[in-house]
């Protein structure tokens, strides 16, 4: 006879939401070539830039919150100024890098 109490049979497949980054952590540049620097100050190398709409992780903020350290999609990493990303992130929630 049926049972209601059916196993679920794995898989294999990583869970969706797993495989995808925390979106508390996700901010896009707002605008084309949007400067991404070697140290936190406007004066600093600037390493590339990314283009409006691209997605960036949030790693951290500068001790006055104007800039945020970022990790882009190869890995690499930088900063780019506060008011340059677009992000519902609290970024005096995140941790502060010197």
């Amino acid at each position: 006879e049926p049972t209601t109490d059916a196993a679920v049979e794995p898989t294999g497949e990583p869970d969706e939401e797993a495989s995808v980054t925390a979106p508390e952590t996700e901010g896009t540049a707002n605008a084309a070539d949007t400067a991404i620097h070697e140290g936190p100050a406007e004066d600093s190398t600037t390493i590339t830039t990314v283009g409006e709409g691209d997605v960036i992780q949030l790693l951290g903020r500068s001790a006055d919150g104007e800039w945020l350290k970022i990790s882009l999609a190869d890995g690499s990493e930088g900063w780019v100024a506060t008011s340059a990303v677009t992000t519902t992130v609290d970024i005096a929630a995140l941790p502060e890098i010197n």
